[in-house]
C-alpha cells in the first residue's frame, strides 16, 4: 500500500521529535515529491538542513514554505532563522525594518519585524509588530503565542494571562499555553496555581524540560521544598544531562555544576543549557573544539549516569561557591567522582575551598601585596539580628556590605552607612531565613565624579587576561544594560576600557600586574575570574576572586566591537587549558 502525504508527514514529525533526522529526511522528500507544497514538509526540511550546516539547502526549502503559504508564521520562522546565520542579525533587521515600512499592510513583513525582533532579546519593541500581524492574520496561535512571550519579556504579566484567556477561551488547550501560563503565575506570587499549570502542560507534553524545572520552582516557592526536591530528582534521572557535541572533540568534558542550595529548581529555564549550567552559566566554553557533557550534582547516581555518557577524558568542576561546597560536601563528591572515573579535574575541588569570601581575606593579603576588604563571617539564624549587629558593629567599620555567604551572584548586597541601615539590612535577611552572612568593608572610590569602576580578568593556567572594565553611576558595577549605556555614550570610558584591553600591563602598572600573577600562582586554581580597582596611590583592591566568573559576555560584542578579538585569545587559553588538563597535548 502506498503512503500518502499525511501518513508521511506524520512518521515524518514522529521521526524528528525524536532526533532521527536522516529516516525524518527521507521521508519529507517523498511527501514534498508527491505534494510540492507541503508547508510543513518543506518548514521541517529547512530546519533540518539548517542543523547540518546546509545553508543553501535550508533557504530553498524555508522559501518554498513561504511561497507556497505567505501566512503561515511557521515558514517564516525557518526562512528567518537561516537568514539570522547567512546575513547576519543587524543586517536582517536593517531589512525586515525596512520591508516593514514600506508594506505596513503586508503580513509577512510585518510578522517577519516582529519575531526576528522578539528573537533578538528586543522583547518591548516586538510587541507592537507582532500585534500588528495578529490584526492582518487574526487568531494564529503562533503569533498570539510569540506576542504572550514578549508581553512576558517586558514583565506585562496581566496582559500576558489576558491573551492566553483569549486563546482558552477559544478551545485552544496546548502545553505551551499552561507552561507560559505557570510561568506568569509564578511571577505574580500564585505558586499553587503555578503547580496546576505546570502539571497540566506535563499531562500534554512530558518531553518538555522546561516544564520539570518549572514543576520544582512552583512547588519550592508553594512552600512545599520536599516535593520540589522529588520532582527534581525524577527529572535529572529522566534527562541526566544536556551534551554540546563537537564534530571532533580533542577532549570529552564531563561540567559538573550545582543547582542550588535548596536541592531543586528555584526558577523557571527555558531551554537545556539554562537548565544543565544554572548555578553557574560557564560562558567561556564555545562550541566546536570539545564536547561539553553538562551534569547536575544533585543527580541521584552521578557516577553511573556519567558512565552512561560514554569516555570522558576531564572533569570541570563548575561547583564554584567554596562555601556552598563545604557546608554539603559537594568538594569529597567531586573527588569521588573523578576518583572513581580515573580522570583529571579542572579547579581541584580542594582548591576550590580555600577561596571562601573569609580565606581570601585572610591569604591574599598576607601573600601578595592585594588589599581585600575586611570580611567577617556571621551565623544570623543561630544567633539573631540583634546579636550579630552587636558583633559586626565592633568588628567592621561602616560603610560596609552585608550579602549572603552561599553564592556568588552580585544582586542581593546590602551596602549600608550606619547602624540604622545595618539594622534593616539584617532584618531583611533574617525573614528570608538566611543562614549565614558576610560583613565586608566598603573599600573602593569613584573612578571620576558619579562613576564607579570595577576591572576583571580571568587567570588561565596561571596567565593573566585581561577581559573588560565596567562602569557605573552605582556601587554596584555589574555590566547590566544600564551600565553599558554609561560606557557607550562615554567615549573615554570606553577609551580607558579599550586601554586596558590593549595593554593591562600598563594600564594597571607593572607592579600590579605582577600581584594578579602571585594571586594565581597561590590560589593555584586552573580557572580564576578576579574582579579589582586601582584606587589611591595605585593600591589594587580585589573585590572577587573566585572560579565563578563568567568571561565572556557575547551581547556585549555587537555594541562594543572591541571586544571580539580579545576575547578570543580567553576563549582559546581556555579551551587550551582543558585540552591540556585532558592530557590531549
Amino acid at each position: 500500500m502506498i503512503e500518502g502525504p499525511n501518513e508521511l508527514l506524520d512518521k515524518a514529525r514522529a521521526a524528528f521529535r525524536a532526533g532521527k533526522l536522516k529516516t525524518a529526511e527521507a521521508l519529507l522528500q517523498q511527501a514534498v515529491t508527491r505534494q510540492p507544497r507541503a508547508v510543513v514538509a518543506h518548514t521541517l526540511l529547512a530546519k533540518i538542513a539548517r542543523r547540518r550546516g546546509d545553508l543553501p539547502t535550508a533557504e530553498r526549502h524555508a522559501r518554498q514554505a513561504v511561497e507556497s503559504n505567505p501566512m503561515e508564521p511557521g515558514a517564516h520562522d525557518a526562512l528567518i532563522a537561516v537568514q539570522e546565520i547567512s546575513q547576519g542579525p543587524e543586517a536582517l533587521l536593517v531589512a525586515c525594518h525596512q520591508a516593514a515600512a514600506a508594506g505596513p499592510g503586508d503580513f509577512s513583513s510585518v510578522y517577519r519585524l516582529g519575531a526576528l525582533l522578539l528573537k533578538t532579546g528586543r522583547a518591548g519593541e516586538s510587541i507592537e509588530w507582532l500585534q500588528r500581524a495578529l490584526e492582518l492574520a487574526p487568531y494564529r496561535f503562533l503569533i498570539e503565542y510569540k506576542l504572550a512571550e514578549a508581553l512576558f519579556a517586558g514583565e506585562k504579566y496581566r496582559k500576558v494571562l489576558s491573551v492566553i484567556r483569549n486563546m482558552q477561551r477559544r478551545g485552544l488547550d496546548a502545553a505551551p499555553i499552561h507552561g507560559l501560563a505557570g510561568r506568569v503565575l509564578l511571577r505574580v506570587g500564585h505558586p499553587e496555581e503555578a503547580v496546576k499549570a505546570f502539571r497540566r502542560a506535563l499531562e500534554r507534553n512530558a518531553g518538555e524540560n522546561s516544564y520539570h524545572v518549572g514543576l520544582s520552582a512552583a512547588l519550592y516557592h508553594a512552600n512545599r521544598p520536599e516535593d520540589a526536591i522529588e520532582v527534581t530528582r525524577n527529572f535529572l534521572t529522566r534527562v541526566p544531562a544536556f551534551t554540546q557535541a563537537a564534530k571532533n572533540p580533542e577532549a570529552r568534558v564531563l561540567v559538573i555544576s550545582g543547582i542550588g542550595v535548596e536541592d531543586c529548581f528555584t526558577r523557571t529555564r527555558e531551554n537545556n543549557r539554562q537548565i544543565f549550567a544554572a548555578g553557574n552559566s560557564v560562558s567561556q566554553l564555545p562550541n566546536g573544539r570539545n564536547t561539553y557533557h553538562f551534569m547536575h550534582i544533585q543527580h541521584p547516581d552521578l557516577l553511573a549516569a556519567a558512565r552512561a555518557l560514554g569516555p570522558i577524558d576531564v572533569v570541570y568542576n563548575n561547583i564554584a561557591s567554596a562555601e556552598f561546597s563545604i557546608e554539603r560536601g559537594r568538594s569529597a563528591m567531586i573527588r569521588e567522582l573523578v576518583d572513581k572515573l580515573g580522570v583529571p579535574v579542572v579547579n581541584a575541588p580542594e582548591a576550590v575551598e580555600r577561596t571562601t569570601r573569609a580565606a581570601n581575606a585572610r591569604i591574599i593579603p598576607e601573600n601578595t601585596g592585594i588589599i581585600f576588604p575586611k570580611t567577617v563571617l556571621y551565623r544570623l539564624s543561630a544567633e539573631g539580628p540583634e546579636r550579630v549587629k552587636e558583633k559586626i558593629v565592633k568588628t567592621v567599620r561602616f560603610p560596609m556590605l552585608i550579602r549572603r555567604s552561599h553564592t556568588n551572584k552580585d544582586t542581593d548586597i546590602a551596602l549600608v552607612a550606619n547602624e540604622a541601615a545595618l539594622t534593616e539590612a539584617l532584618d531583611h535577611y533574617s525573614k528570608q531565613d538566611v543562614e549565614e552572612l558576610y560583613a565586608i568593608e566598603f573599600l573602593t572610590e569613584e573612578f571620576r565624579p558619579g562613576i564607579y569602576r570595577k576591572i576583571r580578568c580571568a587567570i588561565i593556567d596561571k596567565v593573566v587576561y585581561p577581559v573588560r572594565v565596567d562602569f557605573s553611576t552605582h556601587w554596584n558595577v555589574r555590566r547590566q544594560p544600564e551600565d553599558s549605556a554609561v560606557s557607550k555614550a562615554n567615549q573615554d570610558l570606553m577609551g580607558s576600557e579599550h586601554a586596558f584591553l590593549r595593554d593591562p600591563v600598563e594600564y594597571v602598572g607593572r607592579e600590579n600586574f605582577a600581584r594578579l600573577e602571585a594571586l594565581g600562582r597561590l590560589l593555584d586554581l586552573d580557572f580564576l575570574g578576579v574582579d579589582f580597582n586601582i584606587v589611591g596611590d595605585s593600591e589594587m583592591v580585589v573585590f572577587e576572586a573566585n572560579p565563578a566568573m563568567n568571561c565572556i559576555e557575547r551581547r556585549e560584542v555587537e555594541m562594543f566591537p572591541y571586544f571580539a578579538g580579545h576575547w578570543e585569545r580567553v576563549l582559546v587559553a581556555f579551551e587550551g587549558m582543558i585540552v591540556k588538563k585532558a592530557g590531549k597535548r
